[in-house]
């Protein structure tokens, strides 16, 4: 798969010319820096579950909308709520968890999304969903 680099934002995509909001990324603690804290410790668990993983194989960039995790293509997504945060997990099929709040079809599989108020959830479950997602997206 070649990935293109979008000349105005420098954000980079699975797919020449991907259609966005050309936005530069903030970085993580800017990002951060006005939400509430408990959306930073969602965070970090969730990167927690890549512990074993070279960070460098994944990319991290937060835009206005939310935060996106990124292999090749972007594996999971944490975008605010009014009350916490929902949590993308991009999978080949839906996933059958009562957890899963709603599903959305991408071009790559389906997005099962979480809501997520407690870093605490962020369970042996939701890791096992988070890196089956991030292999599939490699």
């Amino acid at each position: 798969m070649t990935l293109w680099d979008c000349p105005l934002c420098d954000r980079r995509f699975g797919a020449t010319n991907r259609p966005h909001v050309c936005v530069p990324a903030l970085s993580i603690d800017a990002y951060f820096a006005n939400r509430p804290a408990d959306e930073r410790t969602i965070f970090d668990a969730i990167l927690a579950v890549f512990g074993d993983v070279d960070l460098n194989q994944i990319e991290i960039e937060a835009v206005t909308v939310g935060v996106l995790f990124r292999a090749r293509r972007t594996f999971a997504e944490l975008r605010p709520r009014r009350s916490g945060v929902s949590l993308s997990i991009v999978l080949p099929s839906a996933l059958e968890s009562e957890r899963v709040t709603r599903r959305v079809r991408t071009g790559l599989g389906i997005a099962n999304v979480f809501v997520i108020v407690d870093a605490r959830q962020i369970d042996d479950e939701l890791a096992d969903y988070l890196r089956q997602s991030f292999t599939f997206c490699r």
